[in-house]
Formats: structure tokens, C-alpha cells, sequence
């Protein structure tokens, strides 16, 4: 027996869907590609900038140890750079990727949120953020938390925001 549709009867068949054929322009992506494109530089970049976090914390930990934030501060100087350069690497290689467009700008996030929180964290007489100070922190993370929201909103509407080179500045200099 069928299925009642819009005063029609409908038989039960199963739905079958379709693979368009590649064009013989652009063949389809086989299984290694794909592995390839997630395993590009660009991507290995910007996954290093996410594992470096950890490490950036931890030499963030000690308020006292002098060492510890100067080589924090020559790390974040490095993620900074690799910010730069997955981008540059990935439209300069034609391999950018879904995950790659996806993960760096959490990437940043995750790396300006931790530095935020260390500095607000710590009391350190020379590098602490504390009185005033705590409202352009707090202007920065509610920022990023608004910018990202809004992005997963108009994903969910098929609307592209593409990153803009003053975004990519203002992470830069943040």
C-alpha cells in the first residue's frame, strides 16, 4: 500500500541518490587527495597554532619567572606568524580547505582567549591586566564570542563570511 500525498497515492520505493559523474576537468577527489588536503601545511600550521596553546599556558603559569613569559612571548610571536602564513600557503598552493577555513579563526580565538585569561589570571606586577584595564579584555572576548556566533548563524543560512585582511590585522595586533 501506498502513501497518501496530496490526494496521490505514493508507492514505497526506496530513495536512491545519484552521484554525478566527475567532469572530465575536474576528476573526483579520491580518498588519499582528501587525507593529502587535511594533512596539507596549511593545515598542519594552523593545528600547531592549537596545540601550541597548552605550552603557551604553561610558560604563562609562573607570574615570577621571567623566562618563562619572554619565551610565552616569543611563542605567541610564532603562532602570529603561522597565522600569516597557513592562509598565505594554502591560497598560494591552491589547497584550501573546508577544515582549514574552519579551524583557523578558532585557532585564533583559542590563542587570544588563553593570553587573556593568563594576563587576567596571573598577578604579575609588570604583564597582569587588572582595574580598568579588564574592560578591553572583556571588549575583546565578548567580541570574538559575538563574531563567532553571528558566523555560525548565517552558516545555518548558507551565508558565507569571509575573513577580511583588516580581521586578519586586528588578530595580529591583538
Amino acid at each position: 500500500m501506498g502513501v497518501k500525498c496530496d490526494g496521490m497515492v505514493a508507492a514505497h520505493r526506496p530513495i536512491r541518490t545519484l552521484a554525478r559523474p566527475a567532469s572530465p576537468a575536474t576528476p573526483a577527489p579520491t580518498p588519499q587527495h582528501r587525507s593529502a588536503l587535511l594533512l596539507s601545511l596549511p593545515n598542519l600550521l594552523t593545528l600547531s597554532r592549537i596545540l601550541a596553546v597548552p605550552f603557551l599556558v604553561a610558560l604563562m603559569w609562573q607570574p615570577g619567572w621571567e623566562l618563562g613569559w619572554l619565551l610565552a612571548w616569543g611563542l605567541y610571536c610564532l603562532m602570529g606568524i603561522t597565522d600569516y602564513f597557513d592562509g598565505y600557503v594554502a591560497r598560494a598552493q591552491g589547497t584550501v580547505s573546508k577544515l582549514g577555513q574552519f579551524l583557523d579563526p578558532i585557532a585564533d580565538k583559542i590563542m587570544i582567549a588563553a593570553v587573556i585569561l593568563m594576563l587576567v589570571g596571573t598577578r604579575h606586577d609588570a604583564a597582569s591586566i587588572t582595574g580598568i584595564h579588564l574592560i578591553p579584555a572583556l571588549v575583546i572576548l565578548l567580541r570574538e564570542m559575538a563574531v563567532s556566533g553571528l558566523r555560525e548563524f548565517l552558516a545555518g543560512l548558507s551565508v558565507s563570511v569571509p575573513v577580511s585582511q583588516l580581521a586578519k590585522w586586528k588578530t595580529t595586533f591583538q
